[in-house]
């Protein structure tokens, strides 16, 4: 059972759908019992079943679970902490309600931009829409290429707003001239400076919990003695894709190709991590015309013809 102001999660995972059915309707007798005896109440309406499993997976029955004698109607998502969750993981809900708040923080900022300097619309965009995108994005950016890609679509619609920008524009530039960083290095910033409070013991007991470093998962000598240990995973969805295994896998990676000693804060890594991905989108702005210039110069069957010839 995990408490978060007024809102109660009870769960229970187990492979047989009968042993679900049964230890949940016990747990909820208890807990009525529980709330009785304080005089507090829960409200039943309020109260949704979901039961998380994957696509391929389908019911056997219709479980009965029955809370304050009341059956409880199982939902297909709910909305818990400003996330929407579905019964896959699919983040497809969320995806969808996310997008419709994007689109009315780029109305607004299109608004907006007519009475306000730029200055004043970055922060408009920090508060309204960087706000929206990057809450809880280490757990819902492992959902389909295509999601990212809707949210992408709207980051890179709203600086095309915020610079009067042509519909067509190339980004790139977009993002360097306002300092900003794409939905995905968002994402990557956010697992860093995740595992960088981790390391700093920064974090809930109940997050610290669930890694477990290199050096303390044998007894070798390693040099660097900051390493996630990666539990190994059957499925690629939600096991690889998960905030123990890919997200780890980031910290690995830019732990072992970045001078830690140099990052002794929380703002020196925020600074550290921008300026690195501002400067790959400078390199993409000079590569890109580069070889559209190339292209321009060969016919379509000789760059083939150079192809074919390694």
């Amino acid at each position: 059972m995990i408490h978060f102001a007024d809102d109660t999660k009870l769960s229970f995972a187990n492979k047989k759908l009968s042993t679900i059915e049964n230890v949940m309707n016990y747990e909820l007798k208890k807990l009525v019992s529980w709330l009785n005896c304080n005089k507090l109440s829960l409200n039943s309406d309020k109260t949704k079943l979901i039961i998380f499993r994957s696509q391929n997976k389908k019911l056997p029955y219709e479980i009965t679970i029955k809370f304050n004698k009341l059956k409880l109607k199982r939902s297909k998502n709910v909305y818990y902490l400003g996330l929407t969750i579905d019964e896959f993981l699919s983040w497809n809900s969320h995806i969808n309600n996310l997008c419709k708040k994007l689109a009315q923080s780029n109305g607004i900022i299109c608004k907006l931009r007519h009475l306000i300097p730029k200055t004043s619309l970055l922060q408009v965009y920090y508060s309204i829409l960087y706000s929206h995108i990057t809450y809880g994005c280490l757990v819902w950016q492992f959902t389909s290429k295509s999601n990212i890609d809707k949210v992408f679509t709207f980051q890179k619609k709203c600086l095309r707003i915020i610079c009067f920008s042509n519909f067509l524009e190339h980004s790139n530039s977009l993002f360097v001239n306002l300092q900003l960083l794409k939905v995905k290095d968002l994402f990557e910033c956010e697992v860093i400076k995740f595992f960088y409070n981790y390391m700093n013991k920064t974090l809930p007991d109940s997050l610290i919990n669930k890694f477990i470093l290199v050096q303390d998962f044998h007894q070798r000598n390693t040099r660097n003695n900051k390493l996630i240990y990666i539990p190994k995973t059957r499925t690629s969805r939600f096991g690889t894709n998960s905030l123990r295994s890919y997200n780890a896998l980031i910290w690995n990676s830019f732990f072992t190709k970045t001078n830690m000693e140099i990052i002794y804060s929380f703002t020196i890594l925020k600074n550290f991590l921008k300026k690195k991905y501002l400067e790959s989108y400078s390199l993409l702005n000079w590569i890109i015309p580069f070889l559209l210039s190339i292209n321009s110069h060969f016919s379509f069957p000789m760059m083939t013809k150079l192809k074919a010839s390694g």
